[in-house]
């Protein structure tokens, strides 16, 4: 007998409860990028300038404004094409306010971003503008008062321009 009742209990029914959680999921978006350069010199960034000479120089400015959904890293450039170019600098400086671009003056913080000789194309600053946000530039472009006579009744034109790059490779966990 007592070899049976080992027998009904080593066969005996077992039952088992389980229970299931799972966590909500958020929504996950890819950024984007958008950059526009908008003229801040009142429609007189394209102007032609005549008559320069070595030592002369004149300003123009542009807003560069990030519309994408990011921080965006950003590099302005600054190129020239024809003989004169082998006379002119170019130098590029921020202000965090808009700049006052009928006496050329910043009413708030300046920073220098580049300068160099226009012989090809010179990156002119790089900074990383917030998204929704704009940087105030102002490009000042010099004839050399070292340019040689040969350059003399020769022509330029000047082409500024600005690219971003979205970088990732940061830690999201908090959003």
């Amino acid at each position: 007998m007592a070899a049976g009742g080992v027998g009904l209990l080593s066969t005996g029914a077992y039952a088992s409860w389980q229970a299931t959680a799972s966590a909500s999921t958020a929504s996950l978006d890819a950024a984007t990028t958008s950059l526009e350069a908008i003229d801040a010199s009142g429609g007189r960034l394209s102007v032609a300038v005549a008559d320069l000479l070595p030592g002369d120089w004149l300003h123009r400015y542009v807003d560069v404004r990030n519309g994408g959904s990011g921080a965006a890293a950003t590099a302005l450039t600054a190129s020239a094409t024809g003989p004169l170019s082998a006379g002119l600098l170019v130098s590029a400086s921020a202000c965090s306010v808009a700049w006052d671009t009928t006496v050329g003056t910043c009413g708030g913080t300046t920073t220098a971003l580049g300068s160099g000789p226009l012989t090809g194309t010179v990156t002119t600053g790089t900074s990383s503008i917030p998204a929704g946000g704009v940087q105030h530039v102002r490009y000042r472009l010099e004839l050399a008062s070292t340019a040689p006579q040969s350059l003399m009744g020769t022509t330029a034109t000047v082409t500024v321009s600005a690219s971003t790059t979205l970088v990732g490779g940061r830690e999201r966990t908090a959003g």
